[in-house]
């Protein structure tokens, strides 16, 4: 996964950002906008080394959580889950890892999540690593 599609905003550094900075000449708008350039490039090239680091790592020990943070799941041990869900209760799960394929079996239902890159995806949401402390 490249930076582009983890961090949207950094995408979005363009010209149009460039423009509305109304610079003093045009040859100073433009050596504006190649530094951005570079910036964002030097920028990208951090997070896709970060993501690729984090996608190395195994599951074990790690916390993942939505974007919003109500949804987590803590991967205890190598075959214990916690799992927060919407509603605030927390259930133990089951856990295994077949290639890229994580399954976490809890009381009421299986969950089938895919690892891509750093991030898990699945049951319609997509959950990002969570820093250590």
């Amino acid at each position: 996964m490249g930076g582009d599609a983890c961090c949207p905003k950094v995408a979005r550094l363009d010209c149009e950002q460039v423009g509305a900075l109304r610079p003093l000449s045009a040859s100073e708008g433009d050596r504006f906008a190649e530094l951005l350039q570079k910036r964002r490039a030097a920028i990208l090239q951090t997070i896709e080394k970060e993501e690729k680091r984090l996608a190395g790592r195994p599951l074990q020990g790690q916390r993942f959580a939505d974007a919003q943070g109500v949804v987590r799941i803590e991967f205890r041990d190598r075959t214990r889950a916690y799992l927060v869900s919407p509603g605030g209760g927390t259930v133990e799960a089951n856990w295994e890892q077949d290639g890229q394929r994580v399954v976490l079996r809890h009381p009421t239902v299986n969950t089938v999540l895919e690892r891509q890159g750093a991030t898990l995806v699945g049951a319609g949401t997509t959950l990002w690593p969570v820093p250590e402390d």
